[in-house]
């Protein structure tokens, strides 16, 4: 089981999400959250994932209209196969 965080950037909301899935394919992760779908983010959106330990993750919600986008967006530099999301590493 994932302890699950999620930061809303934008309004400062903090939810602990213990219904949220992350699934390790090998090649790649994906995330299952009701409460973040609830947070409409849009394409474009950064979610800054953070790894607390082994079992406990944060992810904050960074939309496109506050300040902190820029600096974060210049962090994802790789575009994805096939598609023109973008991601980063640090």
């Amino acid at each position: 089981m994932v302890k699950f965080t999620i930061l809303d950037v934008a309004s400062n909301e903090k939810i602990d999400d213990s219904m949220t899935y992350m699934y390790d394919n090998g090649k790649s992760f994906a995330i299952k959250s009701k409460a973040l779908k609830a947070m409409n983010p849009v394409e474009g959106d950064i979610a800054r994932l953070i790894k607390v330990s082994d079992n406990e993750f944060e992810l904050e919600l960074i939309r496109k209209n506050v300040k902190e986008y820029e600096i974060w967006e210049s962090f994802c530099r790789y575009t994805m196969k096939n598609s023109k999301r973008k991601f980063g590493i640090m």
